[in-house]
């Protein structure tokens, strides 16, 4: 079973639910061509703004790693604003309103041939408009729980990594994963 992992990293928000991420669809869709072998993650993320008020929040930066099934990190790719020619800006609606909705296509829907495919891991980074970034798992589960998601695995189960896996309301198994400090 291929595990879609996914850490919403959002901005400190007023509220406890900031921002409400689902899979479009509902089920994350691999596709492998059959002739070339190529692979397509065919999905987008709905990222609503859940505040009623405040500022605003932008996409700050889409990283994606692929791993096999023994976890082993088999590709990183990375959508941000560093360089001359920013990847980020590519990404069109990216800033969001408080109450407001967007969808944020999947910038790395492509797959290498015949990738032997375990895992993929999504990470969207969110900042307010002073460029601030909360990237902490249990500051996450507090906003999955706020917005319908099970927890399935609580963090310290994959110790010293902070880690956590949660249900989404579309039956999806999400995997959270805070960076080292």
């Amino acid at each position: 079973m291929l595990l879609l992992a996914l850490l919403i990293q959002a901005a400190a928000a007023s509220g406890p639910a900031a921002l409400a991420v689902r899979l479009a669809p509902d089920t994350a869709l691999i596709e492998r061509d059959p002739a070339s072998g190529v692979g397509y993650a065919n999905f987008d993320f709905l990222v609503t703004h859940n505040a009623s008020a405040g500022s605003s929040l932008e996409l700050a930066s889409v990283v994606m790693t692929a791993h096999d099934a023994a976890g082993v990190l088999l590709l990183r790719r990375f959508c941000d604003g560093s360089g001359l020619s920013p990847c980020i800006r590519t990404v069109p609606d990216r800033t969001l309103e408080p109450g407001a909705t967007t969808i944020v296509y999947n910038p790395f829907y492509q797959l290498p041939a015949r990738l032997p495919l375990g895992e993929l891991q999504y990470v969207l980074a969110f900042s307010d408009t002073a460029g601030n970034v909360v990237d902490s798992v249990a500051t996450t589960i507090e906003l999955v729980k706020a917005n319908g998601g099970e927890i399935v695995q609580p963090i310290g189960a994959d110790a010293p990594e902070i880690t956590a896996r949660f249900r989404d309301p579309g039956g999806n198994v999400i995997g959270l994963y805070q960076q080292p400090a």
